[in-house]
């Protein structure tokens, strides 16, 4: 989930990003194909994917494009930002992989009795 949402960030800003144009004109496109990029690292994934359902709406709401797929963007941040990066990616490896069980308590060592 994380790549597809990513990719297709990082392919959009791509696609937006105009060379002649001031920093100014590119800096929307320029934070799309950041926050893609995080994405797809799996770097701070339930804020990056908050503010990617964040800018999923806004372009979806306030430009003249198709908001079919921006809904679809915005549905797929949403439950990563509930179900957080996966196993696969740095958040893991930096900060451990939390798996929680079928009665809301985490898996991991017993604590001391």
């Amino acid at each position: 989930m994380r790549a597809a949402v990513g990719g297709a960030l990082i392919v959009h800003a791509a696609a937006r990003m105009n060379s002649a144009a001031p920093l100014a004109a590119n800096a929307f496109p320029l934070t799309i194909g950041v926050l893609g990029a995080l994405l797809v690292a799996g770097l701070w994934t339930p804020a990056t994917a908050l503010m990617t359902a964040g800018a999923a709406a806004w372009i979806a709401i306030s430009q003249q494009v198709s908001a079919a797929p921006w809904f679809f963007v915005f549905v797929i941040a949403t439950a990563l930002v509930l179900l957080g990066p996966g196993a696969w990616s740095i958040d893991a490896h930096l900060f451990g992989w939390k798996r929680v069980n079928g009665h809301g308590e985490k898996e991991g060592p017993s604590p001391p009795d």
